[in-house]
């Protein structure tokens, strides 16, 4: 599975000065320290949990009219699945936003040693 980030950032890099890129290099330390927990409440928020009461309320509602024990056995399977499907979802989107994120801020750490190496 292919998966792209991108973060753009709306800067003219030819026109930030030192304190702003000092002030854009510590936003983008900010953003890289809560990117796990930004991911885990995405993947793992309140409508993924209704989505699977629901999926597990079809469930019910289809035991109930066919008797069928399958039915009744599945609706953990199913949940625990989900779960374990948002939660490496989750790892795999933090693992790329974070390496984007540390590229970016490698390139502007290098921009600003560049512009203090002009000055």
């Amino acid at each position: 599975m292919s998966v792209n980030v991108a973060y753009d950032l709306n800067v003219n890099e030819n026109t930030l000065t030192l304190d702003e890129l000092n002030a854009l290099i510590k936003s983008l330390k900010e953003a890289l320290s809560g990117v796990r927990s930004e991911m885990y409440s995405y993947f793992l928020g309140k409508k993924r949990l209704y989505r699977e009461l629901g999926f597990v309320g079809i469930l019910f509602l289809i035991y109930w009219i066919t008797q069928d024990q399958f039915y009744l056995y599945f609706m953990p399977v199913s949940v625990l699945i989900a779960l374990v499907s948002a939660i490496v979802s989750a790892e795999i989107f933090t693992n790329k936003t974070k390496n984007v994120l540390k590229d970016k801020i490698e390139y502007y750490i290098q921009l600003r040693n560049k512009k203090l190496a002009e000055a």
